[in-house]
Formats: structure tokens, C-alpha cells, sequence
């Protein structure tokens, strides 16, 4: 064999190497992309199913008679919360050590309806997730709230400071659901309040019809 010829092997071999190299690298990539995308999609299953295990405990431990008629609510959103499981999973990396607080709410008159306004909540930050029925998807909306949970357009919003509130003292907040509203009320929704810890631990609580401290300190 001439020394071209060798040379022309030898360059052969080498790119081959370099090609399997290359294929090795790309593989080895394709193989830890599909990893991570597992592991998320199955965390994110685990949350849901933690959410929706709560939600479930907070009806049957409910002293309202309308918690007894969301459980096909429940089904339906288990579905549909998963198109925003990515933003409280992204909060959680992001405040390992602060409470996440996620509220759903159902219109009153659609039995049967997921979940149409979700807000999430954790430090300043509040998100608010309204479904649109024409596009068939969510708009979110950032907000900033102030230290008395006040946001930009001067909303106060009572729920979420009362139950912050209630929070720092124990996590027996959701026992007594009663003493934050009634079932008595003939607009409104049906909104269930979830408390995500940082050690994992979920509560939730079912509510009608939510009524301020200040309106309950003046009916009492």
C-alpha cells in the first residue's frame, strides 16, 4: 500500500471516530433530556395527585353541604391544573423555604366545571389565571402586592392576608371553615384554598362564599 493510500485510511478511521464520538455525545444528551423530562412529568404528577388528595380530605371534613357536590369538579380540574403545575413547581425552586398558596374557584352554576380563576401567591408575588372559553386556555396576569396585600390596581385582597395570617400561627388554619364564611349566600363560587409547605406537607380547605374580617366583625 502507497503512502497516499495509508494516508487516506488513516484520515477514514479518524473521521469515522470523530462521527462515532459525536453520536456518542449526542446520544448521551438525547438520554439526559428525556431523563429530566420524566422526572418533571412525574413530579408533577405527584403534586397533583398530593393537591387533589387534599381537596378531597378538605370536602368530606367540610360542615358545608355544597362540599359534598364538587367531587366531579375535582376529577375535572385534576386535568386542567396540570397546564399551570409548571408555575408553582418554578415558585417552589425558586422559594424553597416560603409557603405557596394556590386557590381555585368554580363558577357557582356549572356543576361539574373546572376550576375558571386560579391564583397563586407567595412573598410579594401574586399570579392570577383566568380561563378564557374563546381561546380555550388561561391569561395570566403578574401582580406585585404590597406588604398589606394590596396589588396594583388598589385591590385588597382580604382572603389571602387573613389566611397568611392564620398560617404563621399553626397549620390547623383549615379546621373551622366556618368562622371565615358561609354557604348561605346566593352568588359567588366554590373556592378551595391549598397551602403548599416547604417540607411538602399540603392542606386545603373548601369555601362557598368567603366573607371579610371586617364584614364578620360587624354581623357578629
Amino acid at each position: 500500500m502507497g503512502i497516499y493510500a495509508r494516508q487516506l485510511v488513516a484520515l477514514t478511521v479518524m473521521g469515522y471516530c470523530k462521527i462515532r464520538q459525536k453520536l456518542r455525545i449526542i446520544t448521551t444528551l438525547i438520554f439526559l433530556i428525556c431523563g429530566l423530562q420524566a422526572s418533571h412529568f412525574s413530579y408533577g404528577q405527584q403534586l397533583n395527585k398530593q393537591i387533589d388528595k387534599s381537596q378531597k380530605a378538605a370536602i368530606s371534613s367540610s360542615p358545608f353541604e355544597t362540599a359534598k357536590g364538587m367531587y366531579n369538579g375535582l376529577a375535572r380540574q385534576r386535568k386542567s391544573r396540570t397546564e399551570y403545575l409548571n408555575i408553582i413547581d418554578s415558585l417552589g425552586k425558586e422559594f424553597p423555604q416560603d409557603t405557596i398558596l394556590l386557590t381555585e374557584n368554580y363558577e357557582f352554576i356549572c356543576f361539574g366545571c373546572p376550576a375558571d380563576f386560579i391564583q397563586i401567591q407567595v412573598r410579594e408575588i401574586y399570579i392570577a389565571l383566568r380561563y378564557n372559553y374563546d381561546l380555550k386556555a388561561f391569561e395570566r396576569k403578574n401582580h406585585k402586592l404590597t406588604n398589606l396585600f394590596i396589588d396594583e390596581s388598589k385591590y385588597f385582597h382580604s382572603d389571602i392576608k387573613e389566611l397568611r395570617d392564620k398560617i404563621i400561627q399553626n397549620d390547623k388554619w383549615n379546621k373551622n371553615p366556618e368562622k371565615y364564611g358561609t354557604e348561605n349566600c346566593l352568588d359567588g363560587g366554590h373556592t378551595f384554598y391549598t397551602i403548599l409547605y416547604p417540607n411538602r406537607k399540603i392542606i386545603s380547605m373548601y369555601m362557598r362564599c368567603w366573607i371579610n374580617r371586617e364584614t364578620r366583625k360587624s354581623i357578629e
